[in-house]
């Protein structure tokens, strides 16, 4: 496969160097600023318990307890910069790249440490370490006679959204990137895109090692081949595509893990087969996609190869006008079904992050904010507030927002059950641990019921403002303690607010 890489750099070479110069060189910039402000009230769902509460023996059984902190409640500001200068070389060559100053996770206020030397031992110091900056995207876009070429680490997305999602629009934190060679080609109302991503290279240019440092036979390569073709008709306002992609992950790698036992093949082989339609009719429109995936994964229970088949349905609809904005989202994302010991399928499906279920219930990493302590957790092993999984779920999101000149009024209402649940005398898979687990008891499916309001104010065409508040009354999925002799885990209800001003230019 290296060669081809080889063939396909050389031809991009040759084919900027042949392409007429241009007298000067022009660079485009644009980008977003945005500020936040996040407050949990009772974010471990029971007021019964106290604020410092985090039995290891309620954790260890598996089941949705979320422990404590000292707080029952917490508050955190963000800052994130996030710059895209284009260099457009000539009428055929651009070059594109996205620079992040902070993180969009991470980017806590007052969280940084302070910097080195004498200013940080005195007690009135106040000296900050600095931001990190880095390259999150950078690729060339060279238009051909045969297609448009992009070249480097770019952007991934398709359809709703719900499987690649680019994370490009303001607020969003979580980004499709790969460092890809692909290939755009338009026929008409046609287009067909093949491409060659990597997803991780290894930790060892000529095989792969494990945490320790120490050589280990194999890889840990991770590679996409795909190919996405689209129908796209304007005038009748309908697109459909489907794009397969296959991913391909060696045995040692260790880049993307499926288990957290440390123990077992790590490989990845499997298939994604991603159908996407979408539809307007004047004010309304609908949409609807369906991944299909379909191969093997490594030692999820860190002893056995799972086969993975299973697929995810989901719908958007909506109406828009220039007083209303109706969204609608349903779908099905499985999880994983009660199994028994030596059952070797998995069917539990993770979407994108950044297809957004309304505030609350599938935002915040509620179990990560226990052991988040800077202090004490490396960065790298640093838990994301934001890191809620979107999976074992059949909801439906109703999304209406009505527009006010510069001020928007909205509202959300999400319902949700969970696809699969823990039924006594079998295994349960933990989706934010990824472990499974014994179950003692069984499990209702309600994963409850959200309200959102929120405002907004748009300054001018570059700055908006934003405040939010969601209401999550958490159904008795969250009840399952998991343990013999508790029947029941107590929950209440969790209210949240965001206020945010974000900077578009």
């Amino acid at each position: 496969m290296n060669k081809w890489i080889s063939v396909a750099l050389l031809i991009v070479g040759l084919t900027a160097a042949a392409a007429k110069p241009a007298g000067a060189v022009q660079l485009d910039w644009s980008g977003q600023f945005w500020f936040d402000n996040n407050w949990l009230n009772d974010y471990q769902l029971s007021r019964s318990r106290p604020g410092y509460d985090n039995d290891p023996v309620y954790s260890s059984a598996g089941g949705p307890y979320v422990g404590g902190a000292g707080e029952k409640n917490v508050v955190w500001y963000e800052a994130f910069l996030r710059l895209k200068p284009k260099l457009v070389v000539n009428d055929s060559l651009n070059i594109k790249s996205e620079l992040q100053i902070g993180s969009p996770a991470f980017g806590f206020m007052g969280r940084g440490y302070p910097g080195s030397g004498d200013e940080k031992f005195n007690f009135t110091g106040s000296q900050k370490d600095g931001f990190s900056i880095t390259a999150q995207r950078f690729w060339a876009n060279l238009i051909t006679d045969f297609g448009t070429i992009e070249l480097g680490r770019a952007p991934r997305h398709w359809g709703l959204g719900a499987i690649w999602n680019s994370g490009d629009a303001l607020f969003d934190r979580f980004q499709s990137t790969g460092d890809m060679i692909r290939l755009t080609s338009k026929f008409g109302n046609f287009s067909i895109s093949p491409a060659l991503v990597k997803v991780a290279l290894g930790n060892n240019v000529a095989g792969a090692q494990d945490a320790a440092g120490n050589v280990i036979q194999g890889n840990d390569d991770v590679t996409d081949y795909e190919l996405a073709v689209k129908y796209d008709n304007s005038e009748e306002d309908f697109e459909f595509g489907m794009m397969w992609t296959k991913r391909n992950g060696n045995t040692a790698q260790r880049s993307i893990l499926f288990n957290r036992t440390g123990l077992g093949s790590t490989r990845i082989n499997f298939n994604i087969f991603d159908f996407y339609s979408r539809k307007k009719w004047g004010h309304f429109w609908i949409g609807g996609e369906l991944p299909l995936f379909n191969g093997s994964l490594g030692a999820l229970d860190g002893q056995n190869e799972f086969d993975y088949k299973t697929f995810a349905l989901l719908f958007e609809g909506g109406y828009t006008s220039d007083l209303w904005d109706i969204g609608l989202k349903a779908g099905h994302v499985p999880g994983e079904q009660p199994t028994q010991l030596g059952d070797t399928k998995f069917r539990a499906i993770y979407l994108n992050k950044d297809y957004k279920l309304g505030l609350v219930m599938f935002n915040y990493n509620l179990y990560g904010l226990t052991n988040n302590n800077p202090d004490t957790v490396s960065s790298a092993n640093l838990n994301n507030p934001y890191d809620n999984q979107i999976v074992n779920a059949n909801y439906v999101a109703l999304n209406p927002q009505l527009k006010l000149d510069k001020w928007t009024l909205k509202s959300t209402l999400v319902f949700a059950f969970a696809s699969e649940v823990a039924q006594s005398g079998s295994r349960f898979y933990n989706y934010s641990r990824r472990q499974f687990f014994n179950a003692r008891d069984n499990q209702s499916s309600f994963l409850g019921w959200e309200g959102d309001l929120g405002v907004g104010f748009r300054w001018d065409e570059n700055i908006s403002v934003g405040w939010d508040v969601g209401f999550w009354f958490p159904g008795a999925y969250y009840s399952f303690a998991n343990l013999p002799g508790v029947a029941k885990l107590d929950t209440d209800m969790m209210f949240a607010s965001q206020v945010k001003v974000g900077v578009t230019f």
